[in-house]
């Protein structure tokens, strides 16, 4: 979930993209690890900013069968849930349209909370943990995942440094942007102010993999709200940029199959 501006820049043929060439390499591996840490019999579940539904469909294969729907997908953009009702159909998820800092849901109606790689786009952390917290169950566990620093996930760090080079006197920042919740002791005051009275923040590195290094260049490029600022600059195009990160990514990395490392932070809060 991207709050206001940049969730309305998820629109068009961005879903699709993002889904399709970001997906597997920077979300699949990551959706793994946070459900895997999860309870499989403490329904319901809500999947917090659950976008093109990259962490949803893996939560459904965790959670045990139960009662007739297990996870409520919640996200701020149309457009991402309009994909994620397509692209992952099941009787099981309810969906719903709303903000992390006011929660359309009762106190106390779900077992978990899960939310992967979208708590640093939200404008008020604190009002979010307390909304999540609220809507928890006693006992209840908040996960989620947050992007370490961009020095150890080169795959933007490498598209910041080509963006900057194609646009000199104005480079565009949003790559800077998923990497700006990054320090363990904020994220901990941040939840303890929310009212969390247990939290443990785990570093986990793991690898992300593509059929080849312009796959991943056009989901880093036309999957994200990078599109935007790059055409409305209007001095290079979004293709030209495409083809100079899979040049230098070709280059780093080497031609066919790909893979690059990428750290994140795990966050399991205790209600």
């Amino acid at each position: 979930m991207l709050e206001s501006a940049k969730a309305s820049s998820f629109v068009g043929s961005i879903p699709e993209t993002y889904d399709r060439h970001l997906g597997p390499v920077l979300f699949d591996p990551c959706a793994t690890d946070l459900t895997r840490r999860i309870d499989p019999d403490a329904t319901p579940v809500l999947d917090l900013a659950s976008g093109t539904g990259r962490l949803t469909a893996p939560l459904l294969q965790r959670l045990n069968p139960g009662p007739q729907f297990a996870v409520v997908a919640l996200d701020l953009n149309p457009a991402m849930q309009l994909f994620a009702r397509a692209h992952v159909p099941s009787p099981r998820v309810r969906r719903s349209i709303g903000d992390a800092r006011q929660l359309p849901f009762a106190n106390g109606v779900f077992a978990q909370v899960v939310c992967q790689h979208a708590v640093m786009f939200f404008p008020d952390k604190v009002q979010a943990a307390s909304e999540v917290l609220r809507v928890l169950r006693p006992g209840g566990a908040f996960h989620f995942n947050v992007w370490a620093s961009i020095e150890y996930n080169p795959l933007q760090q490498i598209a910041d440094t080509v963006g900057a080079q194609m646009f000199p006197s104005d480079p565009p920042r949003f790559y800077q942007t998923p990497f700006g919740y990054s320090d363990a002791k904020r994220i901990e005051r941040d939840l303890a102010q929310g009212g969390f009275r247990s939290v443990a923040i785990e570093q986990v590195d793991l690898v992300g993999r593509c059929s080849s290094a312009e796959h991943v260049a056009i989901g880093l490029v036309k999957g994200n709200p990078i599109l935007g600022e790059i055409q409305t600059r209007g001095t290079h195009s979004a293709d030209d940029l495409v083809a100079a990160l899979a040049r230098e990514l070709q280059r780093q990395y080497g031609m066919g199959a790909f893979e690059a490392p990428m750290r994140t932070l795990v966050i399991k809060a205790t209600a």
